[in-house]
């Protein structure tokens, strides 16, 4: 009897173990197992790594600096690369560090070929972020409808008008059926699609901005504060609706509400981010 792999017989070795049809000694288990951790250990290293950076960007504070986020983002797309799973993951993680740019990034390095419609829907939903409304808008209607999901079919349109609004590409006769639009969406649309809690929250809180931004556009200034306070008591952190609450009063001469909307914005805000850069360059009656 000898190892059916260096030869040696099993007075030449420590252990010889027998199999269906061969022999190993003891050594050639060692050496063999050397090598699968040598093998192995480079990805195994890689995706310990990516799971410690991508940790990292999820616990980091909403108002980290973008320079620090940049940092770990760049650093993840590298051990990303080619796994579109994991590039996906890492947008997400860069969206929710208030890096909206860094998320383009992530999802930019999926291939062509593993690139869904669903990635451009992330892609648009970043840019509208970034205050890109333009950009966003073109993303969302250069998709073909044939390669939507039900869901996205019935998702794109509201994040179109999302965008169109920010944006002040809508014409105040078109006001009253974005603002019924909205409603019908919370209404009838949202509670048919099968969604995790969070994506259908962020979903009830997009109907809402353009509910109140088509009510805005229409003129009706009172209504739409009352809209925008009342979602307020339950997410007084909601940046972009203390900015919009902010415009509101601004229009009206109230320059004290104003100031009060603008520092709660500003409180919340990420300080790099286009909410915060509108609002530090807004003036208030005679003082800034």
């Amino acid at each position: 009897m000898a190892c059916s792999f260096c030869g040696l017989d099993r007075r030449q070795v420590a252990k010889l173990i027998a199999g269906p049809k061969a022999f190993i000694c003891d050594a050639c288990v060692r050496l063999s197992k050397e090598i699968i951790d040598r093998e192995g250990s480079i990805e195994d290293r890689v995706g310990g790594v990516r799971w410690v950076v991508l940790s990292e960007l999820a616990s980091l504070p909403p108002r980290t600096p973008r320079a620090m986020v940049r940092k770990l983002v760049l650093a993840a797309i590298a051990l990303c690369e080619d796994d579109p799973a994991a590039l996906r993951q890492l947008a997400s993680a860069a969206w929710s560090a208030n890096d909206p740019e860094g998320g383009v990034l992530a999802l930019r390095r999926i291939p062509e070929a593993d690139r869904t419609a669903d990635d451009v829907i992330a892609e648009a939903v970043h840019h509208d972020t970034m205050g890109a409304y333009a950009v966003g808008i073109a993303l969302l209607d250069a998709l073909d409808p044939a390669t939507l999901s039900p869901s996205a079919r019935e998702i794109v349109p509201l994040h179109r008008a999302v965008m169109q609004l920010a944006g002040g590409l809508v014409k105040p006769e078109d006001a009253r059926g974005l603002e019924r639009f909205g409603i019908d969406f919370v209404q009838h649309v949202l509670p048919s699609l099968a969604l995790d809690d969070g994506y259908r929250r962020a979903l009830e809180r997009e109907a809402l901005l353009v509910q109140a931004r088509a009510v805005v556009l229409a003129g009706e200034l009172t209504r739409a504060e009352a809209m925008l306070r009342e979602h307020l008591l339950a997410h007084e952190k909601d940046a972009e609706v203390w900015a919009l609450l902010f415009d509101i009063h601004h229009a009206r001469g109230e320059h004290e509400l104003a100031r009060t909307a603008r520092a709660r914005a500003l409180e919340h805000a990420h300080p790099e981010g286009p909410i915060a850069a509108r609002l530090r360059d807004a003036t208030i009656g005679p003082f800034r």
